[in-house]
Order: structure tokens, then sequence, then C-alpha cells
């Protein structure tokens, strides 16, 4: 009984999130978090005005092609986006919210060094580290991914979130 019970309650649910267009249970699943993917290869001509297989080139392909965001490229809302670095300040006077809270779909910056190094973050664990997918990172030019990742100061770790969405 208390089995039939528990799959009505569930059906319902269900049901409710597929009459509310996809509302309620349904989004949880974007949350968790999205499969790593090395679809950029083959596509080193997009460069969107970044150095090609580099992380900016990598980011902007997904920013493009996962986010959704039509037109971005290194010139963008009158900002040049430049070296990974830059990306941060480029963001926030392009008038997007930047802030220390990574999220699936965001863009993590570490500042700490000349150039810096851009990723995308496809995976926020409870414990508040994250997995992200990058380009010539610990595989020059060329995809890698990274399980783990941290909020910090330090060389390896990111200290900015870029939120497109």
């Amino acid at each position: 009984m208390r089995s039939q019970l528990s799959r009505g309650l569930l059906a319902v649910a269900l049901a409710g999130a597929t009459l509310l267009g996809g509302a309620g249970i349904a989004d949880a699943a974007p949350a968790a978090g999205q499969k790593p993917v090395d679809d950029y290869k083959g596509h080193w001509g997009q460069t969107y005005g970044f150095a090609k297989q580099n992380c900016t080139a990598f980011a902007a392909y997904r920013i493009v092609h996962r986010l959704g965001v039509k037109g971005f490229k290194n010139q963008w809302k009158g900002q040049v986006f430049g070296d990974a670095g830059h990306w941060d300040n480029a963001a926030r006077a392009a008038k997007l919210k930047v802030d220390n809270k990574p999220a699936v779909g965001a863009i993590a910056v570490n500042d700490v060094h000349k150039v810096g190094h851009v990723a995308y973050v496809n995976k926020v664990n409870s414990n508040g580290s994250f997995d992200v997918e990058e380009y010539n990172w610990n595989n020059p030019l060329h995809y890698g991914t990274r399980k783990g990742a941290k909020h910090g100061n330090g060389q390896a770790k990111f200290q900015h979130f870029i939120h497109f969405k």
C-alpha cells in the first residue's frame, strides 16, 4: 500500500512538472551537472577573435554553443575580453554578473598570473568544489577536465565566476 502511494505521489509530481512546462522537479536536472564532451575539436577555426586552441577560444565556444549567447566574441558589448585574466573586468563592464559562486554554465576565471585562465563549470559538488572543462591547462593546446576545482587565490584555483545566464 505504501509503495503504491509513493508511486502515485511521484506520478502526480511528475505530471505537475509536465503541466507547468517542465518547472519543478525537472528543473533540478541541469544543476546536477553537464556531461563533459570534447566537442570543440574540429571547430578550432571558430576562435571568436581569441587565440586558437586556447582556454579563451574554448570558453567562447561554450558560451555561444552551450549557453546560447549569440554574437559573443573577443570584442563584445563594447568590451575587449582579451587574455583570460581580464575576463572578469570585461564582464563587469559589460554588465554581467561576476561573483565568487560557482554554478553550472558559469565561466571560472583565474587571474592570479599575467595572462590568466578561464574554464567552463560543468558541475558543482555538494562540498562547494566544482568540475570544469578547459583547454590548454594540463593538456597544452588540447581539451581537459578537472574535478574538485576550488575557489581561492592559488595558481590552480579560480577567483571569479562570470554568469552569462
